[in-house]
């Protein structure tokens, strides 16, 4: 019985494995997950079928889109994991008496860095304590991709515009095409 690299990981970080290694794990993760997910996605729209009224479109095996939901979001929990990670690793090559000031005024420990700041105030405050790099331009990138990532993970694949009909319309899109075919026929099937 061949067990999962998650099972792998979970295993052997019980025996001490090491925070950088969480973040090459969690990026080796996403990448195998972002791969299936997306053939999964092309393979999808690769073989779509009419529906009811002229113009509309569903796949001819919907099980193909639930794999490429599951895997594209595995994929973005897996990415954010490894930021996460990579901010307490940081966090954790501070000297033991770091403290930083958080945005409420209060000052935290290392350890409360860790547990306590959300991954915003880390990224943009207490790993900059490590780095003495500039605080992260929020209308900039890198900061740009990071807040399209945390909207992707706090708000998952939900069906939008779900009416009385039995199928809901098109589920949160991964991609910008994708995420435009979908407004354009939302607006025609709203008129």
């Amino acid at each position: 019985m061949a067990v999962s690299p998650t099972c792998a990981f979970l295993t052997v970080a019980r025996s001490g494995f090491r925070p950088r290694q969480a973040v090459a794990f969690n990026l080796i993760e996403a990448k195998r997950f972002r791969d299936a997910g997306e053939a999964a996605r092309r393979a999808a729209l690769a073989d779509l079928e009419p529906r009811g009224a002229e113009g509309e479109w569903q796949p001819a095996d919907p099980s193909l889109v639930l794999n490429a939901l599951s895997d594209l979001s595995a994929a973005v929990l897996f990415s954010f994991a490894s930021i996460e990670a990579l901010a307490n690793h940081t966090i954790d090559q501070l000297h033991d008496d770091a403290t930083y000031e958080d945005s409420r005024g209060r000052t935290r420990t290392k350890a409360e860095m860790v547990r306590r700041l959300s991954i915003e105030e880390k990224l943009r405050g207490a790993v900059l304590l490590l780095t003495k790099q500039p605080r992260l331009d929020k209308g900039r990138e890198p900061w740009q991709s990071f807040a399209r990532l945390k909207d992707m993970r706090d708000d998952p694949c939900t069906p939008r515009n779900v009416s009385t009909r039995r199928t809901p319309t098109i589920p949160r899109c991964t991609d910008a095409c994708s995420r435009e075919k979908a407004r354009r026929a939302s607006r025609m099937r709203s008129h």
